[in-house]
């Protein structure tokens, strides 16, 4: 950092302020990347669920038939 304060201090001050700008967008895009990680989660439970709903009625035939 020392090369930055040497330079222009406007240009330094433009640099910071681009550098903010990146990450900050680098933060949007990995909000969007944990949601859809959790969309993703999300819709794999409900899915497990639905497995495991289907297999408990499926046992509870077969005991009524027994």
């Amino acid at each position: 950092g020392e090369r930055k304060s040497k330079e222009k201090k406007e240009d330094g001050i433009i640099k910071e302020k681009k550098k903010e700008k990146k990450c900050s967008n680098n933060k949007k895009k990995r909000d969007i990347k944990k949601k859809k990680e959790k969309e993703k989660r999300k819709r794999k439970r409900k899915k497990k669920r639905k497995r495991d709903w289907k297999k408990n009625k499926k046992s509870d035939i077969i005991e009524k038939n027994k």
